[in-house]
């Protein structure tokens, strides 16, 4: 067998998600009637991907219908980043801001990164996307090629 050299930092890294995951695990039962609706942005822990894979805790959209989000115990989400693309599956969306005026949400959905999550990884509620955005996302990601 060939020998394989990692890097410290990396194997910290992937251990470190182990820990984090075996306590979201812990929580996947309780977390699995939590209430979810389409459209919200919640922060979610993607941890840590392989490639080009979105990682780490990031804004995600839920994209589930909500029928599914209610007796399920996960659900479907498309992270948000600040990515930049001319492609059809990177969909800007508006900025979202509090009563302060700070923006706390802007960026692009990556509906190319479509993940199926357990609810456990959902994290604190950021926001809501318009309808007419949830629409945009939807009809973007049917139409894609």
């Amino acid at each position: 067998m060939e020998e394989i050299k990692i890097e410290l930092s990396i194997v910290q890294k992937y251990l470190e998600w182990l820990k984090t995951k075996l306590y979201l695990h812990l929580k996947a039962d309780n977390a699995s009637r939590r209430a979810v609706k389409r459209g919200e942005v919640y922060k979610c822990s993607l941890g840590e991907g392989i490639g080009s894979e979105q990682c780490k805790e990031r804004p995600c959209v839920i994209l589930q219908s909500n029928a599914g989000n209610a007796k399920s115990p996960n659900t479907i989400v498309a992270p948000i980043t600040h990515t930049t693309s001319t492609l059809q599956i990177v969909v800007p969306i508006a900025d979202k801001r509090n009563l302060n005026g700070d923006v706390i949400l802007d960026g692009n959905v990556l509906l190319g990164n479509i993940i199926c999550v357990s609810k456990a990884r959902l994290g604190e509620y950021v926001a809501k996307l318009e309808p007419k955005e949830s629409k945009i996302l939807l009809f973007e990601y049917n139409n894609s090629k």
